[in-house]
């Protein structure tokens, strides 16, 4: 009797040994056969194509002008326009709201005054220059002062976070330049009670040419402005 359960108990230790042996069998192939499968994953597998980050938008630089700013002068192509040229050095993206003879009471060759291109100005401008006014020096101080004051307002209701620098006239349109200096002095007053930059490229000598020189900007005149107004751009945006 003792012997048969010896020998019971014996087959029972063989069979338990049996049995973990071929569990710890069956786990070192499974494990070996993982790991083939991982080596041929690692070896199939093709990498996503690398794709450049979406740059930064540039900050949005408006200028609302008149024939300065709407058209080149004779041989001057589109790419030497201060507005170009100031885009490219600065890396922004300059915006022009402008048609020629526009003016803060005279309505250009689109219809619209100074304030109505204002209307147009993106909502997300960084910068706003509202720049000419030359037409308007033959009238009265009190009609110019609310004219450039409606379109600074406009500015700022629709750029209320933009810089809004007011710049005067740099060419006379033919008007004479005692004329000028009074529009000049009247807008750099409006310029004050909104406490906003007033650039006077006259008084400043930004072109040797003016006031004499009419109406349209030569390419040597172009790189002028696109230094002066470049200057301005970097000091308003000295992280761009």
């Amino acid at each position: 009797m003792r012997r048969g359960r010896r020998v019971a108990l014996v087959v029972l230790v063989v069979v338990v040994a049996l049995i973990a042996v071929a569990a710890a069998a069956g786990a070192v192939i499974k494990t070996r056969d993982d790991a083939r499968a991982a080596q041929r994953s690692a070896a199939e597998y093709t990498p996503p194509p690398l794709t450049d980050p979406t740059p930064a938008a540039r900050p949005i630089v408006a200028v609302v002008g008149d024939d300065s700013t709407s058209a080149a002068g004779p041989g001057v192509s589109q790419s030497e326009r201060w507005t170009a040229r100031v885009a490219a050095q600065q890396d922004v993206d300059v915006q022009t709201f402008a048609s020629a003879g526009s003016s803060y009471l005279s309505k250009g060759s689109d219809g619209r005054t100074l304030a109505a291109q204002a209307a147009r100005v993106p909502r997300n401008a960084a910068v706003v220059f509202v720049f000419g006014g030359a037409r308007d020096a033959t009238a009265t101080p009190l009609r110019v002062s609310r004219a450039a004051s409606q379109t600074i307002s406009t500015v700022q209701a629709r750029a209320p976070q933009a810089v809004v620098v007011l710049v005067g006239p740099v060419l006379s349109g033919g008007t004479d330049a005692l004329t000028v200096a009074d529009l000049r002095t009247n807008l750099q007053n409006v310029a004050g009670a909104f406490q906003i930059r007033f650039v006077d490229p006259v008084q400043q000598a930004w072109l040797n040419s003016t006031p004499s020189s009419g109406s349209r900007l030569t390419e040597s005149d172009e790189q002028v402005l696109a230094a002066r107004f470049g200057t301005i751009v970097a000091q308003l945006l000295p992280a761009n």
